[in-house]
């Protein structure tokens, strides 16, 4: 496979992003565009359905959905998402591009149908119905704006099962290999490191500080 030009690194699972909140999007500029072609880049890269903006470390309520045998569009594009009701229950075996590895799927319940209202690329408000993998795949890519994984639907066994799955897996993976399509703990707090210390030169900066 020919790689996608301007895919971004996925930042691997751990459990500094469990409960990590996402700020809701105010500007619908092309800093959101850009954003949404680097999701899709990253997308295509995995051959995915569902990508989150957090997931490449951009903390924003932005999130893709790309079912290829259901869209004309390339993808549909959630912003500020929020699920106003759930209808029926359905089970579905389910992963995550920041879990990579064998052994990392399991059945989940989530609501078959949902009501939910988001955001356009432009910012118009959209209130849809959804149903089947649709519906299922919004509202994991909803769950990872409020710092969510499917494994929180699981029980503490089988979220053990898994994280032990995804650290066995990670350590197989050869050293450049990670470098190049993923972002590991550590890397990510010196990350977070950074964006701290450049917030708050901002600050003093725009205080005459």
């Amino acid at each position: 496979m020919i790689e996608p030009q301007g895919f971004a690194r996925i930042w691997l699972w751990n459990m500094k992003l469990q409960g990590r909140m996402c700020e809701p999007v105010t500007d619908f500029g092309d800093d959101l565009k850009a954003l949404i072609d680097q999701m899709f880049a990253t997308l295509t890269l995995h051959e995915g359905i569902g990508l989150a903006a957090p997931q490449i470390g951009v903390f924003k309520r932005v999130a893709i959905v790309h079912l290829p045998r259901t869209y004309e569009e390339p993808w549909m594009v959630i912003v500020n998402p929020s699920v106003i009701e759930g209808i029926g229950k359905s089970k579905v075996t389910e992963g995550c591009l920041s879990l990579p590895g064998e052994g990392i799927n399991a059945r989940v319940q989530r609501f078959a149908s949902v009501i939910v209202s988001y955001q356009d690329m432009q910012g118009e408000t959209c209130k849809d119905s959804l149903d089947g993998l649709e519906a299922l795949v919004f509202q994991h890519e909803a769950d990872h704006l409020n710092g969510m994984f499917f494994t929180n639907h699981l029980s503490r066994f089988q979220r053990s099962r898994i994280f032990h799955n995804h650290k066995r897996s990670i350590a197989k993976r050869m050293p450049e290999d990670l470098v190049k399509y993923y972002v590991t703990e550590w890397e990510q707090e010196r990350i977070d490191e950074q964006r701290k210390r450049s917030e708050t030169a901002i600050g003093s900066s725009a205080t005459g500080g």
